[in-house]
């Protein structure tokens, strides 16, 4: 009888019972729940608290159908330039650089069509304030991209400041690809084979490399994803020199060691991989000029970030200095206009905060649906209105001049916006792109708002042709 008493006991207050869930189960049940109301096709994480990985783990699937793990290599993008900054930071322990000589000290035959820039320093392309921006140098923009460091050099004498070194903080690319030929220049090795040997291998990244432009690493790599009215189509990226600033694909496993190594400031396993001078170094904000970009790291005193995007991959990763956690979060999709990838990243933060994560409630296809109707509905009342034109004709008649003309500019502004979308683009963010590259970050909003424009144009030249027939009729 006793024993059936604590059966019905253990059965009805089992809940009462239940030990609450651990931090790893509340991570992972968040990204269940984000995997299940998200496009992105597949993404996987690693979570650290100091030297113990709490969660490495993957979700959703590859563009080939595979399921997503702690072992599926994904582009991490920029999240590369904290490895560019490390091993320069490591040559700099070896006493072999000097952060703050000028670059050409060490690659002489660096040709730059600016006198000012024999003074950049070192230390100013880590702090991305050498005065080179895409403005002057637009490498995204470029037709022909280089298949190697060296060979990349030959762009450089197109290239001029923006301002002169050390003035003003610029998000510049090539100041990554430097500093990687740097490490080519000073080490005697390829750049690929200096992060095998000095870091990759010293944390057990074992399905961790760095390659010269996005062909090479596709051939390690499954396509990622770009979005079609929010619904992702495998591809693979543009072709585009990324030596240096975004070459490494990786893994959340592999990852999970990078991330230990920063929360322990240096140290893997009892390895230091880098001095603790430089490690402070390299997550110091430059006094002069004052920026949050530390060497590889968006810095403050609370945490160190970045985030990594191309067209079919993006990466976030955090390290919350005071609490000690790393956060690492890979998607196979790229830059798009409905897609928030760091709220993913925000969500964990929540729950490491004890808070209740945000998990997407809005069905992801409502925006881009909504975007797509009104474009339709755009076009569909456009295109009545070109075999209207004697309707139009008749109320020309009847208004003044100045409102006819006003009716005739405003049809001009679609165009005009389509034209101006690079300028856009480069005033919001500093970036400068080609149109193809701009067309695969929203490629239903380019085509639908290029219709909408292509109609009204049309309507213009129908209604032109029509006074001026109408003109010489009387």
């Amino acid at each position: 009888m006793l024993f059936v008493y604590t059966f019905y006991f253990l059965w009805f207050y089992k809940p009462l019972c239940a030990q609450p869930p651990s931090l790893k189960e509340k991570i992972d049940r968040y990204l269940q729940k984000c995997s299940a109301n998200t496009n992105i096709p597949g993404f996987s994480v690693a979570v650290v608290h100091h030297d113990t990985v709490l969660l490495s783990k993957g979700y959703g699937k590859t563009s080939e159908g595979q399921p997503v793990t702690g072992t599926t290599p994904f582009a991490i993008a920029s999240l590369s330039k904290g490895f560019t900054a490390m091993s320069v930071l490591q040559l700099v322990d070896s006493g072999l650089i000097d952060l703050d000589k000028p670059v050409i000290r060490y690659i002489p035959d660096l040709k730059i069509n600016d006198l000012r820039a024999g003074s950049i320093t070192v230390r100013q392309l880590l702090n991305q304030t050498s005065g080179l921006s895409d403005k002057n140098f637009p490498e995204l923009a470029l037709s022909n991209q280089p298949s190697s460091l060296n060979e990349s050099l030959t762009r450089w004498a197109s290239a001029s400041l923006t301002d002169a070194p050390g003035k003003k903080f610029h998000y510049h690319n090539p100041n990554y690809q430097l500093l990687a030929l740097l490490v080519e220049r000073i080490s005697k090795q390829k750049f690929s084979d200096y992060l095998q040997q000095h870091i990759f291998d010293p944390l057990k990244m074992q399905h961790t490399g760095e390659y010269a432009n996005t062909t090479a690493f596709y051939e390690h790599l499954s396509p990622g994803h770009i979005y079609f009215s929010g619904k992702p189509v495998a591809m693979k990226d543009p072709e585009w020199f990324i030596n240096g600033a975004a070459g490494i694909t990786s893994t959340s496993d592999d990852l999970a060691h990078w991330l230990a190594l920063h929360v322990s400031q240096g140290d893997f396993q009892n390895t230091q991989l880098l001095s603790k001078e430089s490690f402070a170094t390299m997550h110091a904000r430059p006094v002069e000029p004052r920026s949050t970009y530390g060497m590889g790291w968006f810095v403050n005193d609370e945490n160190w970030y970045h985030s990594g995007i191309l067209w079919t991959y993006s990466a976030e990763e955090i390290i919350l200095v005071k609490e000690g956690y790393g956060i690492v979060l890979l998607f196979n999709g790229g830059i798009n206009a409905y897609t928030d990838y760091y709220s993913f990243l925000s969500g964990v933060l929540q729950i490491i905060n004890d808070e209740e994560p945000n998990v997407p409630s809005f069905p992801w296809w409502m925006l881009p649906l909504l975007v797509d109707v009104l474009f339709i509905a755009a076009i569909l009342l456009s295109i009545p209105k070109i075999f209207r034109t004697r309707q139009w004709y008749q109320l020309y008649q009847q208004n003044p001049f100045w409102k006819s003309l006003v009716n005739f500019s405003m049809r001009l502004i679609p165009l005009l916006i389509v034209i101006s979308i690079p300028l856009i683009i480069t005033a919001l963010s500093g970036r400068v792109l080609n149109t193809y590259r701009i067309f695969l970050m929203a490629p239903d909003i380019i085509i639908g708002l290029a219709l909408y424009a292509l109609l009204q144009l049309i309507i213009i030249f129908t209604r032109a042709i029509y006074l001026i027939r109408h003109s010489r009729q009387q």
